[in-house]
């Protein structure tokens, strides 16, 4: 028998959560703990050899969104790690709202505000002016110019901004073309298209302080939802802080992304889903740069 454990804390104040109800699935057998007053679960599975397989968790608190992940088992790792839950009636953050609403809701809410105002405007305007003369003759018709709207993107999105792409291709199951449209719009955000790479964190942070975290947490989600948690920045984020590596060379060849100790020609990845765990988004990792997962927006 192996002992696994692992916590469930508040994503916001990092305060463990007790009694939350946590459930693993392994080889289709539900496993169920209840966290302890230290946040803390429990879990001996009976797992022969020294194999690394996979697991599916789902975690449960009172106020607390639903969280599940997929996670590997392995006997020389049986610290599952942190999981954070975010409550279910935290209110956006103030910088951030207006740009989680759709656009018809912030148009009706721009109506709402100067609809009323604009009106009386105009009315008042149309009280002043004298009427105009009567003309002698009909005057020609004119063809109205149809009416054209420009959205203006939030201030943390620049002009052309869209996932429309990417969540075609990734609903599609076409994983190396997402990937490629993945660092695309990255480079679109930082401002680094002409570059066609983002500067690590440590040495140049201005490339990652231009893409939000709303915007990151976006695409991190699309490929999270379509690769049904195998795939995306805050499933590789995870493993880098469960490594804990002193270099890349242990977290490049857990994703897969090494044989015989070098990294593996881009082209010879593995689009599918039967990559590791954590094996894409990549193409940001071999634009002689750095991919999303190094953000700080995931912890």
């Amino acid at each position: 028998m192996i002992n696994y454990t692992g916590r469930v804390i508040d994503r916001n104040t990092q305060v463990p959560i007790g009694g939350a109800k946590v459930t693993l699935d392994f080889q289709g057998i539900p496993f169920v703990d209840y966290t302890d007053t230290e946040g803390v679960y429990r879990f001996k599975i009976d797992q022969a050899g020294s194999n690394i397989l996979e697991g599916q968790v789902w975690v449960e608190a009172d106020g607390y969104k639903r969280y599940n992940r997929l996670i590997e088992l392995s006997p020389q790792n049986t610290d599952f790690g942190d999981f954070r839950l975010e409550k279910t009636d935290d209110p956006a953050p103030p910088s951030n709202w207006w740009h989680r609403l759709s656009i018809p809701i912030k148009v009706a809410i721009i109506t709402a505000v100067i609809g009323p105002v604009l009106v009386a405007l105009i009315t008042k305007i149309i009280s002043i002016i004298p009427p105009l003369p009567p003309t002698p003759s009909p005057s020609p018709t004119v063809s109205p110019t149809p009416n054209t709207t420009v959205f203006v993107p939030p201030p943390d999105k620049p002009v052309g901004y869209t996932l429309l792409r990417l969540r075609g291709l990734l609903a599609s199951g076409k994983w190396k073309e997402a990937d490629k449209e993945t660092q695309d719009v990255m480079l679109k955000l930082a401002g680094r298209e002409k570059e066609g790479f983002l500067r690590n964190l440590e040495d140049n942070p201005a490339d990652f302080q231009k893409i939000s975290c709303p915007a990151l947490e976006e695409i991190d989600q699309l490929w999270v939802n379509y690769s049904r948690g195998r795939f995306g920045f805050s499933v590789q984020k995870h493993i880098w802080n469960e490594l804990n590596p002193q270099t890349f060379k242990a977290f490049y060849e857990r994703l897969g992304w090494t044989v015989n100790q070098n990294l593996k020609n881009y082209d010879n990845l593995t689009f599918s889903l039967n990559a590791p765990l954590g094996h894409l988004p990549a193409a940001g990792e071999y634009s002689q740069g750095r991919g999303g997962w190094i953000s700080p927006c995931f912890y």
